[in-house]
């Protein structure tokens, strides 16, 4: 081989090793992790839990009910912001209050005793009683459902909540009447809505990265934010 020859080839390998060294190197997305009870968010209203925590501690599965074959973990999707109350019992008050004027009263037939976590603190439902959940309609139709979890003190001023709102239908579970999960996303919204109807006010989503979907569990349809609402 000519001088010529070997200088040029040596151009040829230099010139492919810069170009391979230029292309990054892709790292295989890590393995999920499975949700824990105590998974939380950092937001602007302090640091708010994923789940829905059932009375066991563990996060709550929709009464053990597949979804699709499916264990169905239900995600926080709600935050609501009572930045005016000076006292747990009125931020309560207010609450209840406002998701009734809403068209989310408090009803009966519904399970109960759930609990979320904020600021590393496990924070009972509202609203209170061992059956009873905001509804948008009776439990013997479909209908957009959920619990809120506080108060607690909120970064600024007032008082936060988180929640977990779905839309659920009558069914047949186990030989005996339940009701399947229908979706996470039209209920969130629907809550979100006719709270600013009201005239609250819808505050910019929290991105709470609890959209979970593998081969044996799943969150639905959640896409994982939280609709978040300041009451006037």
């Amino acid at each position: 081989m000519r001088v010529w020859q070997k200088l040029a080839l040596g151009v040829v390998f230099a010139l492919a090793a810069s170009s391979l060294a230029a292309v990054p190197h892709i790292q295989a997305a890590a393995p999920l992790s499975y949700p824990t009870p105590t998974d939380a968010v950092a937001t602007p209203y302090g640091s708010i839990g994923k789940w829905m925590i059932q009375p066991n501690g563990q996060i709550s599965n929709y009464g053990g009910q597949p979804y699709r074959g499916k264990t169905l973990l239900e995600a926080v999707n709600v935050i609501v912001v009572d930045p005016n109350s000076k006292s747990v019992i009125e931020s309560v008050a207010k609450v209840n209050w406002d998701m009734s004027l809403a068209g989310f009263p408090a009803r009966p037939v519904h399970s109960g005793g759930f609990r979320g976590y904020i600021d590393g603190r496990l924070y009972s439902q509202q609203p209170g009683g061992l059956i009873n959940a905001y509804s948008d309609n009776s439990f013997l139709v479909q209908n957009d459902h959920g619990r809120l979890f506080g108060p607690a003190t909120a970064t600024s001023s007032g008082y936060v909540y988180s929640g977990a709102f779905s839309t659920e239908t009558p069914t047949i579970y186990n030989f005996l009447p339940a009701h399947a999960y229908v979706s996470s996303n039209a209920a969130r919204d629907a809550v979100a809505r006719r709270l600013v109807a009201t005239g609250q006010v819808q505050s910019v989503s929290i991105d709470m990265t609890n959209a979970y979907n593998t081969a044996d569990t799943t969150t639905g349809d959640h896409d994982g934010s939280a609709a978040v609402i300041i009451l006037k």
